[in-house]
């Protein structure tokens, strides 16, 4: 499949994707990330269909009781320096991990010069012994230049392109485990990608933006005692994207939305050991 047919996820929120409609990986930074799931083969079903080739949720740090925390910063070739501060504080009924970042690079080529700065931030609040409500935050803003390629168009070799991408990613989910069996999350979502392209060769400077917002709410049913589970949901999602001519451009505004509504569900029976049945759908 293609890449913008593998969902990417940080602790079940998507990330927030570009003009391309899909995460641009090369934004892709470690801070305050413990892990990382990976859902092979087709996962449209619960998912949507940009999972019909799987699944990557990247899991953020939970903090342990007290505080804790560290400081690094790394220097190689190419005026390459990288420096992080993560804090985390934990008690019984609360949880905070929090890491910002700042990283720049050279490059090995002319007008490929990359900087980055980055916060990631997750929190859980255990509100009552049966309601916990949690927080993603995510916030970049990096600068990164296109020299282009030699080979193709050497007289426009290096490019003087660059493209200034800032994003974030806001949401809450509310858990209630109703029994030790069944459960309810309410998830919110709200994601933005703005990038600021400039003195491309072919292309005039402008201003490419999306937006989302995404409302998802889950009831999980999985017994301890017996081999079945079951998931039923529904999802809201709206997106909005928009070209626009940044000062002195030429470039003629473009803007388009769209919305869904989905309901999906799936069953799994664990017959034995060795073999596990599996029936989901999605309208």
């Amino acid at each position: 499949t293609e890449s913008n047919h593998t969902a990417l996820l940080l602790n079940g929120r998507r990330l927030p994707s570009g003009f391309a409609g899909q995460y641009d990986l090369g934004q892709l930074g470690l801070e305050n990330i413990a892990s990382v799931e990976f859902v092979r083969g087709a996962s449209s079903s619960l998912y949507g269909a940009d999972a019909i080739g799987g699944v990557v949720d990247l899991r953020s740090r939970v903090a342990e009781d007290g505080f804790g925390g560290s400081l690094q910063s790394e220097f190689g070739d190419f005026y390459s320096r990288n420096y992080q501060a993560q804090l985390l504080y934990g008690r019984e009924d609360f949880s905070l991990s929090f890491d910002a970042g700042y990283e720049e690079t050279d490059n090995d080529r002319a007008n490929s010069e990359y900087d980055r700065f980055s916060i990631n931030s997750f929190s859980v609040f255990e509100l009552t012994d049966t309601l916990s409500l949690d927080f993603q935050v995510l916030f970049y803003d990096t600068e990164l230049g296109v020299p282009g390629d030699e080979r193709f168009a050497p007289a426009f070799y290096p490019n003087r392109e660059v493209n200034e991408t800032s994003a974030h990613l806001f949401s809450p989910r509310l858990t209630l485990e109703l029994t030790e069996d069944f459960s309810i999350e309410l998830l919110y979502s709200r994601t933005s990608n703005e990038l600021n392209a400039t003195n491309a060769p072919f292309n005039p400077d402008r201003r490419f933006t999306q937006t989302g917002n995404e409302a998802e709410m889950l009831a999980r049913y999985e017994p301890e005692d017996l081999p079945v589970g079951l998931i039923l949901g529904v999802r809201y999602y709206d997106t909005q994207f928009a070209i626009e001519p940044l000062l002195g451009s030429a470039q003629v505004p473009f803007t388009e939305s769209y919305h869904s509504w989905s309901s999906f569900g799936q069953a799994i029976w664990s017959v034995n050991d060795s073999l596990r049945i599996i029936a989901s759908g999605r309208f």
